[in-house]
């Protein structure tokens, strides 16, 4: 697959922050934090986002010298914000072991000009398991092969579009059946 100049860039910023050039280091922060704190979000919630990105930012600051190839910068960089969200729900499932289950949360505001399609399709995502709205986000916020998405989460191609496919039949069973419920309304 052809690199574009943008992912080029990226490479080089890589090569210069692995040499130790702090700038090179802080344009791949300010270009993928945004990334990052997506993932992060769709992972975890969006109120821990924050502090789990800054983890992750400290951890690929620290071992952005390791990465063998700055190609793999991307899924590099989403694995360990994946490591830094199941840190995060492990230690939130100690903390409630007397409670099954969370709140979701809202994945934010409307944006202004959505309609009203989008905001049922929003609505239907936050309806789904955080690992489902993940690899959805992957793929279709993030633009990412499954190649890509298998190295970022640490697991097989084969489970990935597995995965890819539970996730889209269930946020299609979840948009029917709400369908179905604002029909009968």
């Amino acid at each position: 697959m052809p690199r574009d100049q943008d992912q080029i860039f990226e490479e080089l910023l890589v090569v210069f922050a692995q040499g130790g050039d702090t700038e090179a280091l802080e344009e791949l922060v300010r270009r993928w934090a945004p990334r990052l704190s997506r993932h992060a979000a769709y992972l975890s919630s969006p109120s821990a986002a924050p502090d789990i990105v800054q983890d992750s930012l400290l951890a690929i600051a620290r071992g952005i010298r390791s990465l063998d190839d700055p190609a793999r910068f991307p899924a590099w960089a989403q694995r360990i914000v994946s490591n830094k969200c199941a840190d995060w729900v492990r230690r939130q499932r100690r903390e409630r072991s007397n409670c099954d289950a969370r709140p979701v949360e809202e994945l934010g505001a409307p944006h202004a000009g959505e309609d009203e399609r989008t905001l049922e399709v929003r609505a239907a995502l936050r309806r789904l398991p955080p690992e489902r709205r993940a690899i959805l986000a992957l793929r279709y916020s993030d633009s990412m092969t499954d190649g890509a998405i298998s190295e970022a989460l640490g697991i097989p191609v084969g489970t990935v579009k597995s995965r890819l496919h539970a996730a889209r039949e269930e946020l299609r069973r979840t948009l029917e059946h709400q369908e179905n419920r604002d029909e009968r309304s």
